[in-house]
C-alpha cells in the first residue's frame, strides 16, 4: 500500500480503496482475481482498517463500524496477533460498533 498515502483527494482514494476491496473479495469477474482472493486477506483486511480510518476521520462513524464488520479479523491466519489484536481493538473502539 505505498501509493495510497500518496493521494490526497478523499474521494479518489475511496475509490481506489472500494476497487480493490471488490478484487480482494472476488467481486471482479476476472479468473485470475478468483484464485487470488485466498492469498489476499492480510491485504483486505489493511484495506477495510484504512476505509474504516477515512470514514471516521469525516466523521462517518457509522460507516466506519459497518467496514469494521466486513471482515472477521479473529480467524484471518494472514495477520500476526499484534495485528489482530490491533485491528480487533481498532473495531471495538469505533463508536456505534455494536449498531453496524
Amino acid at each position: 500500500m505505498t501509493y495510497l498515502p500518496q493521494l490526497d483527494d478523499f474521494d479518489t482514494k475511496m475509490a481506489l480503496l472500494k476497487t480493490l476491496l471488490d478484487i480482494s473479495d472476488g467481486k471482479v469477474a476476472f479468473p485470475l482475481f478468483f484464485y487470488l482472493q485466498m492469498f489476499l486477506e492480510k491485504e483486505r483486511a489493511q484495506l477495510i482498517r484504512e476505509v474504516m480510518r477515512m470514514k471516521e476521520s469525516r466523521g462517518d462513524v457509522e460507516g466506519a463500524a459497518a467496514a469494521s464488520q466486513e471482515i472477521q479479523v479473529e480467524v484471518c491466519n494472514a495477520l500476526s496477533s499484534r495485528e489482530k489484536a490491533e485491528f480487533l481493538l481498532e473495531q471495538v473502539l469505533t463508536p456505534n460498533h455494536r449498531h453496524a
